[in-house]
């Protein structure tokens, strides 16, 4: 079979309802909080012919949480199989951001996405006493964790630190390792 438009990938779970405890398996009730319990992650099945990616079947695809909450986005009669849209001209038509390829742990963006890690702030230390926030912190900088062609062209390279806009970061796992993606059109600056 042969997609036009969209990957296909293949999730034997939507969402992660387990957590092993020393001998122990326990469930979760994911129904209070899907999003942060979601998949977001399946083995590629087909690629779409339209555009040339480098993505292949037997690869890893990264994606928008929309492919699975909320009913998700099923393919036809496909047991476990989900449809996931790109669009490498319009980053935010694209539920489909990153990859790895088969056999590695090489997490890489797609055309319009960048790979980022967690930036940290240098601490102060406080001599007389310290303020608790408990609101949390808008990110709005990160550090390049993966290398795309456009992230090139920008002259960033990986371990750089680049500012993006507000509310443009979106958490995921890969490798057991949190990272965050955002539009390569949303970075602002590189430190």
């Amino acid at each position: 079979m042969n997609m036009l438009y969209y990957f296909v990938v293949e999730l034997p779970k939507k969402f992660r309802d387990e957590i092993d405890f020393a001998d122990t398996t326990l469930k979760i009730d994911t129904k209070f909080n899907e999003f942060e319990h979601r998949v977001n992650e399946g083995e590629v099945k087909y690629t779409p012919l339209k555009f040339d990616t480098p993505v292949k079947p037997g690869d890893t695809l990264y994606f928008h949480h929309n492919v699975v909450v909320n009913g998700g986005m099923p393919f036809a009669d496909y047991k476990d199989h989900y449809v996931v849209s790109f669009d490498p001209k319009v980053a935010v038509n694209s539920h489909a951001y990153a990859y790895k390829p088969k056999g590695t742990d090489e997490l890489l963006p797609l055309e319009g996405w960048s790979v980022l890690e967690e930036s940290f702030e240098a601490e102060v230390e406080e001599a007389m006493f310290e303020v608790v926030e408990f609101k949390k912190k808008a990110r709005t900088t990160g550090v390049v964790a993966a290398m795309s062609d456009q992230i090139a062209e920008l002259g960033l390279s990986v371990g750089d630190t680049v500012g993006f806009k507000e509310n443009r970061d979106y958490e995921f796992k890969a490798n057991d390792k949190v990272y965050f993606r955002t539009r390569v059109e949303d970075l602002l600056y590189a430190i």
